[in-house]
């Protein structure tokens, strides 16, 4: 009589080592999301303790690395997209966004929010009907700007620092055109800013004064990545998959095509020779030769993926719409 018993278990464990291996190759983890909002940001402070932003005033926490994501509340009701974190410490953090234009039929405004205590409690640290905050970024946990542009289209774009973690904010004007998206910083001096037109501008005095560096006609940069002051590749929204890369600061940016229909905006270099590029339909593509060429990985979304962020070389997370979070320890491989 045959054992059945034993034949079950070896089937089990055949299926399971498959499965294992069909996974291991995949090299990303679902995680589960508490809501099913559009996620828009993602910010880890170590392997254990990060934040997520999404529409209807999401904030989503975890501090065992995002095997639960648990819900923060602010003051803010529904009707408000939040759009980027970014914390300085496991306390201390902000983040931007604005009222949906669903409820608001006109160009929307909204609030900066900051935390002392990790997201327990949040209150506005800059509001201003005037100005529509976007990207936010900070070099410690004093000095930082907020990209802003104004509630009514104008042509022209600003940029909000502060100097004393938020309680006073200088506004300074960028350039010309008519919306804005990234703000990023290597150091207290020098950073860059992109917008529409495919605009990138450069500091080189705190933010005070921007240079026009690169702008063509089509798409928005929306996404900045830097290694170094000098190696940095920048996302563009608009069809057609382009990264642009620059090894000298900025001076000059090289088009680099992934030769796909689909809009890639949100890219990371986890060092000089890695980095990845996301967007629509679950697409993702990786470089190992500092961007020269791409390879796409195998698909395990159709979601839009809204921003792609590692913390060392192997782990790094991926968040998009429908409550999309996906976890890599394998370097995404």
């Amino acid at each position: 009589m045959k054992n059945w018993s034993l034949y079950i278990i070896i089937i089990f464990l055949s299926v399971f080592c498959m499965t294992g291996n069909s996974f291991s190759q995949n090299g990303w983890v679902k995680q589960n999301s508490p809501l099913p909002s559009f996620l828009t940001d993602i910010f880890m402070i170590n392997s254990q303790t990060g934040w997520i932003t999404g529409f209807n005033a999401t904030i989503l926490k975890t501090t065992n690395s995002g095997l639960n994501w648990v819900t923060q509340n602010s003051t803010l009701s529904k009707e408000y997209d939040l759009n980027y974190v970014y914390f300085v410490s496991d306390t201390v953090g902000w983040i931007s966004g604005h009222q949906d234009n669903l409820y608001f039929y006109t160009m929307s405004t909204g609030p900066l929010l900051k935390t002392t205590n990790g997201g327990n409690t949040w209150f506005e640290n800059y509001f201003n009907s005037i100005y529509r905050p976007k990207g936010i970024y900070f070099i410690n946990a004093q000095t930082g700007w907020m990209a802003v542009e104004p509630a009514i289209i104008t042509g022209i774009i600003y940029v909000l620092k502060t100097t004393n973690g938020g309680s006073n904010w200088s506004i300074f004007q960028v350039g010309n055109t008519q919306k804005i998206t990234s703000v990023y910083f290597v150091s207290e001096q020098t950073g860059w800013i992109g917008g529409s037109n495919s605009s990138i501008f450069k500091t080189t005095d705190g933010g005070e004064n921007w240079t026009l560096q690169f702008g063509i006609s089509n798409g928005s940069v929306v996404d900045f990545s830097f290694t170094t002051p000098d190696n940095g590749w920048c996302a563009r929204s608009y069809f057609y998959g382009t990264v642009y890369k620059t090894t000298n600061g900025g001076t000059n940016w090289s088009a680099i095509s992934l030769n796909t229909i689909f809009t890639l905006d949100h890219v990371y270099f986890v060092d000089n020779s890695t980095g990845w590029v996301a967007g629509e339909y679950g697409n993702i593509y990786y470089t190992i030769d500092s961007g020269n060429s791409w390879s796409e990985r195998p698909k395990f979304t159709k979601a839009y993926i809204s921003r792609v962020r590692f913390i060392n070389s192997t782990t790094g997370w991926i968040v998009g719409e429908s409550g999309t979070i996906f976890k890599t320890t394998t370097g995404g491989f």
